[in-house]
């Protein structure tokens, strides 16, 4: 029988080739590599499965046999796994079969780009002995059927043209292992090792990228994208859009330091006592139960439920637990914010975001320019929100004028829809623009019944622009690039 083409130099099973196939159809851009890769490397639909096994199996093997076609294949993938970038993007990807395919598109090309000619050779010689051997199994087939029916001379003759074609077969696949040996001769491990780290590190910035666009619901939850396919599609966004891959580079620091300050924050609130609950916080543990301690049978129990979190407990809420209004985010688009100050402003704005999905409040962001520009983004519930909408807010720029009534309104129409009060506005600008005392005074009248503050950092400007509606006011100086007063209005109050 001719054999049937290896499509694999690892121990996968039926389970990854069938989820593998899975997400081949749902991403267009995986079937794109391929085709491209294809084009020159007749091995490389294999070479890109397997990395993507590679990084998504919990223990991938390389194979000690494979057929010379895939010789190289087998040669990378041997330098290629275990490699400390690549364990590195494991840890990530394991398990995680969309997180490995952004990993496969990303190394499988480099890789192909170091297959030398002899495989493709090896590849031919060893199409071709299949094809000989195929129809040697025919004609012996057909030699058989004819000796059973007394047709001796014919079946003689099917024979000895079935060994022909059975030699050639082989004359062929010695070709193929000559050809593979000297395409494995030509593979750098050095080489290899360097591409595939680089292509490793670049596929894990971009998966850490993501994580500006993750949210849980709570806090503590860690960063995960309820769809594991956005995450693919953001990542494959931000690798050919830098403003959206600076302003989540960006935005991953000033995560960090926001949800830090809110923690900060809640711990020193003043609570108020609501009632007892189970637990195991020993601070807030009723007298009673530590009385168990000074038993040595009860005490056994007092540890048993401390460690099951059922020790009675006084329960303790602070009023920030009670609902607060909205998060708006209003962002100056105008043209002179283009650079530095629109990056640094939209990482602001995506940390906001999170603060809002962590604290369940409503979320808005308005960009605004001129008097005729507004454009708001309602995020009612943020924890629900795609990942994919969010990056669409941060991405939008107008490059118009600076005007500030337009969104200050909008932002009091929000505020205004919202069953809470105490909402927070911040207002990011680099603009110098006046507001009208009529304004000021309908706005200062709705922002004493909602009680909610306007937090306004502005970016290498003069502030008096902004006095008159806010709270609390920081500069930046985008050049110096320290923003650690403007982080601490933001976040910190």
């Amino acid at each position: 029988m001719a054999p049937e083409r290896a499509d694999t130099v690892l121990n996968t099973d039926r389970y990854d080739r069938r989820l593998y196939g899975e997400v081949y159809r749902q991403a267009e851009r995986l079937r794109e590599v391929e085709k491209e890769l294809m084009e020159k490397v007749p091995t490389a639909d294999v070479l890109l499965r397997d990395v993507w096994a590679g990084l998504y199996k919990a223990r991938p093997e390389v194979l000690e046999e494979v057929p010379p076609s895939l010789r190289v294949n087998q040669a990378i993938m041997k330098e290629v796994l275990g490699l400390p970038k690549v364990e590195d993007l494991r840890q990530t990807t394991r398990f995680d079969e969309w997180g490995s395919a952004l990993g496969a598109v990303s190394l499988a090309p480099e890789l192909a780009r170091l297959i030398p000619e002899e495989a493709k050779e090896a590849f031919r010689y060893e199409q071709e002995a299949s094809e000989f051997l195929r129809q040697a199994a025919n004609l012996q087939m057909a030699a058989e059927a004819a000796q059973q029916a007394g047709q001796r001379q014919a079946a003689q003759q099917m024979m000895q043209r079935a060994q022909q074609l059975r030699q050639k077969g082989q004359n062929l696949i010695a070709q193929a292992e000559r050809a593979a040996s000297a395409a494995v001769r030509k593979i750098n491990p050095d080489r290899v090792r360097v591409v595939a780290g680089r292509a490793a590190e670049k596929a894990q910035e971009s998966l850490e990228s993501v994580k500006a666009f993750s949210w849980g619901t709570s806090p503590g939850q860690p960063h995960l994208l309820k769809n594991s396919r956005e995450k693919f599609e953001l990542a494959q966004r931000m690798a050919v859009d830098y403003r959206l891959r600076e302003i989540a580079r960006m935005a991953g620091r000033i995560i960090r330091i926001a949800l830090h300050k809110r923690k900060t924050r809640k711990r020193q609130e003043p609570a108020e006592l609501v009632g007892i609950t189970l637990g195991s916080s020993l601070a807030r543990v009723l007298p009673s139960e530590l009385c168990y301690l000074g038993h040595p049978l009860l005490k056994k129990d007092f540890l048993r439920r401390f460690t099951e979190g059922k020790l009675l407990q006084y329960e303790l809420r602070s009023k920030e637990s009670e609902g607060r209004g909205p998060i708006v985010c209003c962002l100056d688009s105008s043209g002179s914010m283009e650079g530095v100050k629109e990056i640094w402003s939209k990482a602001v704005m995506l940390a906001l975001f999170q603060v809002a999905v962590r604290e369940r409040r409503a979320f808005a962001c308005i960009h605004f320019g001129n008097k005729e520009e507004l454009k708001v983004f309602e995020f009612p519930e943020p924890g629900k929100a795609s990942p994919v909408e969010v990056a669409e807010a941060a991405l939008f720029f107008f490059g118009g004028g600076t005007d500030f009534e337009a969104p200050l309104g909008r932002a009091v129409e929000l505020m205004g829809k919202s069953a809470y009060k105490k909402g927070d506005i911040v207002f990011i600008t680099d603009g110098l623009c006046a507001v009208s005392e009529k304004f000021i005074t309908r706005f200062q009248r709705v922002k004493q019944e909602k009680e909610f503050s306007v937090y306004s950092v502005v970016v290498d400007e003069d502030p008096g622009g902004v006095l008159p509606f806010s709270d609390r006011v920081a500069l930046f100086n985008s050049a110096k690039g320290d923003d650690r007063e403007a982080l601490e209005v933001v976040f910190g109050r």
